[in-house]
């Protein structure tokens, strides 16, 4: 049975330091969670979101950008 040489060995400088986000300031009082969005913002994500879901098949059209009807409805 070999012995691993004393340079193969794990220390404490193969740790690595965990890398801080300095871009946001951290308020104790909030949740650390994602920071508030605008209502333009919020409509857009919507948007993106239900394209989504067309594109993945969960949904079966994007209500957005379907055109209203030319013709009324025949009477039943």
């Amino acid at each position: 049975m070999t012995t691993p040489d004393e340079h193969d060995r794990p220390t404490l400088d193969d740790v690595l330091e965990p890398e801080r986000d300095p871009g946001l300031p951290r308020d104790p009082a909030e949740h650390g969670g994602m920071p508030p969005v605008d209502d333009e913002e919020d409509e857009v994500l919507e948007h993106v979101v239900e394209q989504d879901r067309v594109a993945a098949g969960l949904k079966d059209y994007a209500e957005d950008e379907v055109p209203p009807a030319t013709e009324p409805p025949p009477p039943s």
